[in-house]
This record gives structure tokens, sequence and C-alpha cells, in this order.
């Protein structure tokens, strides 16, 4: 069984990785949501940020004004919650200048997590023991809503995440299991 996930594994999560490029740079799905800021305010909104901000990281904004570590008593969050609705939030992904786009690295990572997406269903698939061909790629399709579930609909519910950008990411997941799940079902039969 062992060889048969590693075999999985390499072609399931092949078959994710070129849905998901598919996705990303042949269809409008993988911008959906995505703004830019506006051209003629980058520049005073990228020199704030790098006046504003040190160091990378995720930040949350506003703020709940406390020291870092500090703990957040309730006249902080009572604060928090009035500023709140009347400052503009949300979440910001901050990388101060230096570095440079690893794009290598980056497509080999992604196709990493796929391999090992695909390892894991593998696995749980051999565990299922369905003996039709259409109930395993079922099986498996089905894993696909699992990360919208867990992760999108929390960002779009906590965070203000786009509507649009989860329902991409859910096209992209989906996709992505069912073509994996044509592959696992094809190779891994009980």
């Amino acid at each position: 069984m062992a060889k048969r996930v590693v075999v999985c594994a390499l072609l399931g999560g092949l078959a994710m990785f070129l849905w998901s490029s598919l996705i990303h740079m042949a269809s409008p799905l993988g911008e959906a949501g995505v703004r830019e800021i506006p051209r003629d305010r980058e520049e005073a909104v990228l020199h704030a940020m790098r006046d504003g901000i040190a160091e990378d990281g995720l930040y949350v904004f506003p703020g709940f004004g406390l020291p870092p570590g500090a703990p957040r008593d309730e006249a902080a969050q009572q604060r928090w919650q009035d500023r709140y609705p009347t400052v503009p939030h949300g979440l910001l992904i901050y990388h101060p200048p230096g570095g440079s786009l690893d794009f290598p690295r980056l497509l080999g990572v992604e196709f990493l997590s796929d391999v090992l997406l695909a390892a894991v269903a593998a696995i749980l698939l051999g565990r299922a023991r369905l003996r039709d061909y259409a109930q395993r790629v079922l099986f498996v399709s089905l894993m696909g809503l699992m990360p919208f579930l867990a992760i999108d609909v929390s960002l779009w519910n906590w965070y203000g995440f786009p509507l649009a950008y989860a329902l991409a990411s859910l096209v992209d997941q989906l996709g992505s299991f069912i073509l994996a799940g044509f592959v696992l079902a094809w190779q891994m039969k009980p």
C-alpha cells in the first residue's frame, strides 16, 4: 500500500497543482476579490507603511493600543469595540523593503503542499475501502470542501475577506480534489 500512496501522492499532487495553476493563470478566479491600492495613492500608502512598520508580520488594525504581551482587559476590549466602527479596519500582511521574489521556491512549496494533500487523501481513501470507482472519486472530492469550510469561511466571517475571494478559493480547492479524486480512485483500488 505504501508504494500506491507514493504514486497517488505524486500523480494526485500533480493534478492538483496543474488545476490550481490553470485557475490562477488562465482564469479571472486567481484575482477574485483582490484589489490594488489606487495608483495615485499607492506611493503615499507605501511611504506611510515604510515609516510606520518595521517588521514582517500579519497586522490587525485598529489595534488594542496595548504593549506587546499585555493582557486585554475589559476596558481595552470596550475601547477597541467603540473605536472599530469609526476607523478603517482590516488585516495587513507586511514585508519591509528588501529581499526578492523567489518564484521557483514558491512553486516548489505549492507543489509539495499538493503532493502532501494527495498523500493524506490516498491514505484516507485506502482506509475507507470503497469498492465503487464513483464512490472513491466522491470521497476524495468531498475533502475539497474542508479547506473552504475550515479556513475560507472563517476568513470571510471574522476578517471580512471578500466573498468573491472565498468562492474562488472553493472552486480552486474543490476542483483540485475532484481531479485528485479521479486519479486516486483509479490507483487506490480496494
